[in-house]
């Protein structure tokens, strides 16, 4: 049975399978800005009968459940501390900003030598 589940930040709403939220005890995260997504009632009340309603920390590539205080998952062995697409995201943004300053420069000089650059050049 799929349940629809909205993100309290930005809104998107999407359908879920009810046994993997029930399976994993918590929401599933926004698919768009990564916060937690607000259950239907009869999910959550569902979940506290279940007395699965604590959220605890499960992997990021198998859902299997992690121990307290562990940065990487014993099942698969990937780390948790943070996602390789956040970092090459960064990485990549932190290369066009270095590369449009070296443009704007490249621009200016090119202006400058068509100003001046029949005296200086």
């Amino acid at each position: 049975m799929q349940v629809r589940v909205v993100c309290s930040d930005c809104g998107y709403a999407e359908k879920v399978a009810k046994s993997r939220i029930l399976k994993r005890g918590r929401a599933p995260k926004c698919q768009l800005c990564g916060k937690p997504t607000q259950l239907p009632a009869a999910v959550r009340r569902e979940l506290a009968a279940l007395g699965e309603e604590e959220d605890h920390e499960v992997c990021r590539v198998c859902d299997a459940p992690l121990k307290g205080g562990v940065s990487f998952c014993a099942k698969c062995g990937t780390s948790q501390e943070g996602d390789a697409r956040e970092k090459l995201a960064a990485a990549e943004f932190e290369f066009d900003r270095e590369a449009e300053k070296r443009l704007g420069a490249l621009r200016f000089q090119t202006f400058l030598r068509r100003i001046f650059g029949r005296w200086f050049w």
